[in-house]
């Protein structure tokens, strides 16, 4: 319930255009507040029914806390960091109050349900060869065989792969260790290779975490390209999700090595090993995403809400990966030959400039548009006006808009870490705007999103003041009137 509340429809907010003009006066508070109230109560019930649950080891409390970690929770405008704190500043403090915002919303409920589904993984596991050892004849070992076959056995994997790609995400997102280490989260095919080889430390980079059960499981002479059947488009992006979850463990890896101070050719290599990866989607996914952004409109309401999930998880990973691969290079982590090789092919700026631009553009068309535009009409109210509505994990699209945008503000503005002035501010400006109002329409089932956007839209409102030449800094009814426009209802 608490997970459903986040699309509660009747209120104002969930009713609200992007900019459009409202009287505040004109519904009642009690009207106003139904959908956070119901919010608010529902996520408090869940939290106290789980913590009551901490310390029962049971598959139905670790998905409840995999749905649960999932869920946003709701934020009172009174704990918001604040529009006028963030234009009072001299440039670029957005990003560190939207820094701040995304801290406030950390939870542990999905790596409390990683480590339980391990733990009850592995007791499933020693029972099974404690039971194979002891069996005497033909027919219990056959039951035994049977029984890891069973229709429970592949529920549990199925859940726990679950649980390790949300506790993957999370982990690079919010730059913490992975709860469930590499060794412990192959494949079972790619765990047997490993114990035959018996040192993973000394394996190939095409050996390592799943990469062969991943990428080479999928190898095709040409992309996928669309016009096709939805059949096709659908396997395709089947596909494509390990992927995902794959680059995102690359950049666990490569963070988690930064972190303990490693060096040289163990940096190299994990950075090569993420960019393969990345190379890999360009040349196999990537062409297909391009036309699905090319011909949203005419794309299939599933397939429409299953790419948009999809690519914006994509890209967030590829704006990190470029993040971490600036730092490493900053602080001389890598090798100087391939650090000053990646620099004279501006490997971070292009990493960022493509990602940011291939966000503003799914943003563009994945937000509900004016007159109902690529509505779906057989989808639930809560979410027919547009694919962006339809994200369960709110919080990684969040992050991907935000971070598109203010990389684009940044690269407007001439701050970007690589120094390139900007050509054409106005452009990015806009594509800018079209992050935040994808951030405006989240904001109807997560008060972070809200807040996010009025930040953000505060910083782009200041760039262009200080563009046109009217100061630095807002006036206080500047930043109120701005604040007015991305204020959700």
């Amino acid at each position: 319930m608490a997970f459903t509340a986040q699309w509660a429809q009747g209120s104002r907010r969930s009713r609200a255009r992007y900019r459009s003009p409202g009287d505040e006066s004109v519904l009642s508070g009690m009207v106003e507040e139904f959908d956070e109230a119901l919010q608010v109560s529902f996520w408090n019930q869940a939290r106290r029914a789980l913590n009551d649950c901490a310390e029962v080891d049971s598959f139905k409390v670790a998905f409840a806390e995999l749905v649960f970690g999932l869920t946003q929770k709701y934020v009172p405008d009174a704990e918001d960091s604040g529009f006028e704190t963030c234009i009072d500043v001299e440039g670029g403090v957005f990003s560190e109050q939207i820094r701040r915002a995304f801290d406030k919303d950390y939870n542990l409920y999905l790596e409390r349900a990683a480590r339980r589904l391990h733990v009850l993984r592995r007791r499933s596991e020693c029972y099974e060869k404690r039971a194979a050892t002891t069996q005497s004849d033909k027919f219990e070992r056959q039951r035994g065989t049977k029984a890891k076959d069973s229709e429970e056995k592949r529920t549990m994997e199925l859940i726990f792969w679950l649980a390790v790609m949300f506790d993957t995400l999370s982990a690079a997102i919010t730059e913490r260790p992975v709860t469930v280490s590499d060794e412990e989260s192959q494949e079972n095919g790619m765990a047997d290779l490993a114990e035959k080889k018996g040192n993973t430390e000394n394996e190939k980079p095409g050996d390592r975490w799943n990469d062969r059960a991943i990428i080479k499981r999928h190898q095709k002479l040409a992309p996928l390209r669309w016009p096709c059947p939805e059949d096709s488009i659908s396997r395709e992006l089947r596909d494509a999700a390990p992927v995902k979850v794959l680059l995102f463990r690359k950049i666990t890896r490569l963070q988690t090595l930064s972190s303990r101070g490693a060096r040289g050719p163990a940096i190299e290599d994990a950075i090569q090993d993420a960019l393969s990866v990345y190379r890999h989607w360009n040349m196999t996914y990537g062409p297909l995403f391009q036309d699905c952004i090319q011909h949203h409109s005419s794309l299939p309401s599933k397939v429409q809400s299953w790419y948009v999930c999809l690519l914006g998880h994509w890209l967030l990973a590829a704006m990190i990966l470029a993040d971490c691969v600036a730092l490493v290079d900053e602080q001389g982590l890598g090798m100087a030959a391939q650090a000053q090789g990646r620099t004279e092919a501006n490997l971070v700026a292009s990493l960022r400039e493509t990602s940011s631009r291939m966000v503003s553009d799914l943003a563009r068309v994945s937000a509900p548009q004016e007159g109902d535009v690529g509505s779906f009409s057989e989808l639930h109210p809560a979410i027919y006006e547009g694919a962006v509505l339809t994200e369960p994990w709110t919080m990684v699209l969040i992050r991907s808009f935000a971070m598109g945008g203010t990389l684009l503000l940044q690269e407007a503005t001439g701050l970007e870490p690589s120094g390139r002035p900007a050509h054409f501010p106005e452009d990015l400006f806009s594509r800018c705007e079209d992050c935040i109002k994808a951030l405006w329409y989240l904001g109807r089932k997560s008060s972070l999103s809200r807040q996010v956007a009025g930040i953000l839209a505060g910083g782009l409102q200041e760039e262009r003041l200080k563009m046109f030449g009217f100061g630095a800094h807002f006036t206080r009814d500047q930043g109120s009137a701005v604040h007015s426009q991305v204020e959700v209802m």
